[in-house]
């Protein structure tokens, strides 16, 4: 259903840039930085990278769109967040690669960087020996992986 329309907020905004003047500089989320061109029943703006765009008064591209993509300062977006790494078990076979060559592998753990903790040469949780009898599985470290059943 969605989040209720903040009536105040589309009221507010809805001629944004009525008083905007040319020489203002302005910020397009999807073209950076510009300068404000010309003012009339639209705003033209020449953005620093060369482009010309043309948008409503309240900032918008379309009159079909939800948001604005102009505004008076700048707007910084947070990075897409990453694809959720899959729920493994513990052994599951999975294929690792360093590029040249894949083979089977079996998972410990995920890694902080996105890689993966396999069983060192071919063995599972249940036939790994330990290192100088200590308490830690032989693993290797493969940042390139991916399931034995993905293309």
């Amino acid at each position: 259903m969605g989040q209720p329309v903040n009536l105040q907020m589309e009221n507010d905004m809805k001629d944004m840039f009525k008083d905007a003047k040319a020489g203002d500089r302005v910020f397009d989320i999807l073209r950076g930085w510009g300068t404000v061109a010309h003012v009339g029943d639209m705003v033209d703006v020449e953005f620093d990278s060369g482009v010309w765009g043309r948008l409503y008064p309240n900032g918008k591209l379309s009159p079909d769109d939800l948001h604005p993509t102009l505004y008076w300062a700048g707007v910084e977006l947070p990075p897409p967040p990453n694809k959720p790494l899959p729920d493994l078990a513990v052994d599951m076979p999975i294929l690792v690669t360093n590029g040249r060559e894949e083979h089977c592998a079996h998972f410990h753990s995920y890694a902080p960087d996105g890689g993966v903790y396999v069983y060192a040469y071919g063995r599972t949780s249940h036939t790994t020996s330990r290192v100088g009898g200590g308490s830690s599985p032989n693993l290797t470290h493969w940042m390139y992986w991916r399931l034995p059943e993905e293309n």
